[in-house]
């Protein structure tokens, strides 16, 4: 069966398959896409219909967002951290609703219509354009994504074809090849979901968006305190899943797991959100980390950079209390040896 039909310019239906006559007025219509555009309509008209009949509730959509944000798994994977720069040697990070906190707003808010289309295919890249729509208020934010066919890899298979070569940050070869139909899905969803992200947290009312993260920290704030080593295990396994072990998240602290903070458990949670939502990967995040970074001692002491003075001993001494004292009572010691009285002679 032919799903083309085409109309010659007096209305006649003319064989597909025959002779077509030219100049103005021929039309071709194919029955399959026409029948999916009509479903798309009436699937939309009837979205619009719903909305109208049942309006969102903007409070009771507050409620279920601030309860989401109130249970710790929720709330542990709800924002993302992302460092940017760093500013005098401390590291900087941006922070934001994450994909997971976007989807469930969607959801409390409701009357959200989101559509995904291929608009543009070709064997270099393939454009999806996500488009998310408010039906209570009839505004739509569409965006382009560009989903490229092609993938850097260290080797080379066997009748794989090259595109270009580069030499990566430890001068080894990178080759330019095509990604399998896995790796494209798969890069695909995740620009797609970063996409959906922008495009939703638009519809959230703002003072409602700023209350979600204050009640997120909060959360998480009262978890790890109830039980920090819980909290530490599961940031550990977390990252254990994309392949970072304890030495890196150590090297990445610059100290031992055994003392972190809470709000350095926040940044690691953060940093995971991240990397898992493809913002960022862990490669990157640990060079932002290390860049600049003072090499310590033997001792473990932070040695001072180039046009910094050594601070004193009782200033750099981190040990107890009565280390301290001691520290510092050497400390004057010295400087009182050195200081010579007037009228003194030095006969050394």
């Amino acid at each position: 069966m032919n799903d083309t039909t085409i109309i010659g310019p007096g209305g006649e239906i003319l064989d597909p398959q025959g002779p077509q006559p030219g100049g103005m007025g021929v039309q071709t219509i194919n029955h399959g896409q026409a029948a999916a555009e009509a479903a798309a309509q009436t699937l939309v008209k009837a979205r619009f219909q719903m909305a109208l009949m049942r309006p969102r509730n903007i409070l009771q959509a507050r409620s279920k967002i601030l309860d989401a944000c109130k249970r710790p798994g929720f709330a542990e994977s709800a924002i993302y951290r992302k460092p940017v720069s760093k500013k005098d040697g401390v590291q900087q990070y941006v922070e934001g609703p994450s994909i997971r906190f976007a989807e469930e707003a969607i959801r409390s808010l409701g009357n959200i219509d989101i559509r995904q289309q291929v608009t543009f295919e070709d064997d270099e890249k393939r454009v999806v354009t996500v488009t998310v729509m408010d039906l209570e208020n009839n505004v739509a934010w569409p965006t382009d994504v560009a989903v490229i066919k092609r993938v850097e890899r260290s080797f080379v298979k066997e009748g794989q074809k090259v595109y270009s070569t580069r030499k990566n940050s430890y001068n080894k070869n990178v080759y330019l090849v095509d990604a399998s139909e896995d790796e494209i899905l798969t890069k695909q969803q995740a620009m797609v979901s970063k996409a959906l992200r922008t495009a939703a947290l638009r519809v959230v009312p703002g003072d409602i968006l700023e209350e979600a993260l204050v009640q997120i920290k909060d959360t998480l704030t009262k978890k790890d305190q109830a039980d920090p080593k819980a909290a530490v295990k599961k940031i550990v396994d977390a990252f254990s899943s994309l392949g970072v072990g304890v030495v890196e998240l150590e090297k990445f602290l610059d100290h031992s797991l055994e003392t972190v903070s809470p709000n350095e458990i926040q940044v690691l949670r953060g940093v995971f959100t991240s990397i898992k939502d493809g913002d960022s990967n862990w490669h990157d995040v640990l060079a932002a980390e290390l860049d600049g970074r003072k090499p310590k001692d033997k001792a473990g002491v932070t040695q001072p950079g180039e046009g910094q003075q050594e601070r004193p001993a009782a200033e750099a001494t981190s040990g107890s209390p009565a280390e301290k004292a001691k520290a510092k009572a050497k400390t004057q010691s010295q400087q009182m040896g050195d200081a010579k009285m007037p009228g003194t002679l030095d006969l050394e």
